[in-house]
């Protein structure tokens, strides 16, 4: 009998060792563990979509180049930044109607423990994917799409952007139109005569939606309270550029003659295709007017456009020289940033967000609760990944310094080039129009 005591409790205190090692093992803290999971948007062939997210397909025929040097930037910025994360891409496509596709990223990130979201390449789709961003509290980097597309620096903004802003665009333009050539030319050329100013007409031709009216209003504005003469200001849909220009020179020939410069907003990334047609309906007349071009990716680049001497870019300065070995495009580069910033952010976010509550104190929790220390879980995780991003200070391959606590506007430098080349341009001083205007009234009034 006592031999049988004896076993009992020997049964009992193995099982309550037992019992003990898997209370520790279950209470104790542990690191946080992946996969992370990160939401990136593209413009690609939609093969398949399912709740966990689209399967894209990159390589369909027709791709622009813009977007398969974006994505292959991207893949390649987030394997040499990433290091040991787990990290698991949900892909989203935003091809398709506005309505369809809000409701499908809506899905996705109800669906999904989504902590960090990466696109759009369109104007349109960043504006509604951003609202569905600051609504979930995902953190969103904007890497492509320019314009005012988010209420960047709101208290409950959850956007970052890597892009300029209208704002900004337009800033821009007041030194590529300076107020002060009227005083230059009274003072230094007329020699104190208040003689009419010519030469100083400008076109404008925008893409009609939200950025491209945005972008013109603000543009147009500085010019005209900087005294130039705004001749036309057309819009125009996707694909119909060519077309506007023509029913412009229908309309309003003498309008078009007298611009001295010609200002084209177009679609973040759009191709030159139908530039040679544009210049030749100046070409033609025996107009040969600045050409100011904005949102353009210029990759392939037609003869006509690099034998002019009278066609500029504005662009986002990007600093190619600290990319890594076979980047050679600026939209590969900006896509390589994104990769490296997004890693970067959860990298460090992980260094500080607790471990999701586990073990014995969530057994006896009902379902209902479960999801609620989850879905908590998970908003830290988030909170942790922007706060990642807004303390950032760091200096990114193809892109330079981060510092997304500062304004919009002071993050992001443009500059006015000329290209020569696949990939080759060159700097071209700000004061193009200005002085071509200067020679203008020179030869006019015979002041030379």
């Amino acid at each position: 009998m006592k031999k049988k005591t004896i076993i009992i409790i020997l049964i009992i205190v193995i099982l309550l060792v037992i019992l003990g090692i898997i209370l520790y093992n279950n209470t104790r803290v542990g690191a946080v563990k992946g996969p992370f999971e990160v939401a990136t948007v593209w413009s690609a062939e939609i093969v398949r979509t399912e709740p966990s997210g689209d399967t894209l397909n990159f390589d369909a025929d027709g791709m622009p180049d813009y977007l398969k040097l974006a994505r292959q930037g991207f893949e390649k910025g987030m394997q040499d930044a990433k290091g040991d994360l787990d990290i698991r891409e949900v892909l989203i496509g935003d091809n398709g109607d506005v309505q369809p596709y809000t409701r499908k990223i809506s899905e996705t990130f109800s669906q999904n423990d989504i902590l960090m979201t990466v696109g759009t390449m369109s104007d349109e789709t960043t504006m509604y994917t951003s609202m569905e961003t600051n609504f979930f509290k995902i953190p969103m980097l904007i890497p492509f799409a320019n314009g005012n597309l988010s209420p960047d620096g709101a208290d409950s903004d959850y956007s970052v952007r890597l892009t300029p802003t209208s704002k900004k665009y337009g800033a821009f333009f007041n030194t590529l139109f300076t107020n002060s050539l009227s005083d230059f030319l009274n003072t230094y050329v007329f020699n104190g005569k208040a003689l009419p100013v010519v030469g100083n007409g400008v076109s404008v031709f925008f893409r009609d939606n939200f950025h491209g009216n945005e972008t013109a209003v603000i543009i147009t504005q500085e010019m005209l309270d900087n005294g130039y003469d705004v001749q036309s200001y057309t819009p125009f849909s996707m694909g119909g550029l060519t077309g506007a220009v023509q029913t412009a020179w229908n309309s309003d020939p003498d309008g078009l003659t007298n611009s001295n410069a010609v200002i084209i907003i177009e679609e973040d990334g759009a191709s030159l295709e139908g530039m040679e047609d544009i210049l030749k309906a100046w070409k033609d007349r025996g107009l040969s007017p600045q050409f100011f071009l904005v949102g353009y990716e210029p990759i392939e680049i037609p003869q006509a456009v690099l034998e002019a001497d009278n066609v500029f870019f504005v662009q986002q300065h990007v600093d190619m020289s600290s990319c890594p070995a076979g980047i050679e495009n600026r939209v590969e580069a900006m896509g390589y940033a994104a990769g490296q910033i997004m890693c970067r952010a959860l990298q460090n976010a992980v260094q500080k967000q607790s471990p999701e509550p586990s073990g014995v104190n969530r057994w006896f929790q009902t379902e209902e609760s479960k999801n609620e220390v989850h879905r908590e879980y998970i908003d830290s995780f988030r909170s942790n990944v922007l706060s990642a991003l807004i303390a950032m200070d760091d200096v990114i391959p193809c892109y330079g310094q981060v510092n997304f606590d500062a304004d919009p506007d002071d993050r992001v430098v443009l500059e006015l080039v000329r290209y020569t080349g696949r990939n080759q341009y060159v700097p071209v001083e700000t004061g193009v129009f200005i002085n071509s205007v200067i020679e203008k009234n020179r030869a006019y009034y015979g002041l030379e």
